[in-house]
């Protein structure tokens, strides 16, 4: 299960256009009720928080 948070992590920072019930299928989840449920007991986050979060954050970076 590990895996596939890391997994929907990466997809919710990289392609930001993906919705959630996609980005749970794509990570190997068949409900999107149930992924999000796993993700914020393993982030302390909802899907969409952890997206915002970092996408805030890269856009903080500065770009060498």
């Amino acid at each position: 299960m590990f895996k596939r948070v890391e997994r929907a992590k990466n997809l919710l920072v990289n392609r930001r256009h993906y919705k959630v019930s996609t980005i749970a299928i794509e990570s190997g989840f068949l409900d999107d009720t149930y992924f999000c449920r796993v993700f914020k007991k393993q982030t302390g986050m909802t899907p969409i928080e952890y997206r915002t979060r970092h996408i805030n954050i890269q856009k903080l970076q500065p770009a060498y």
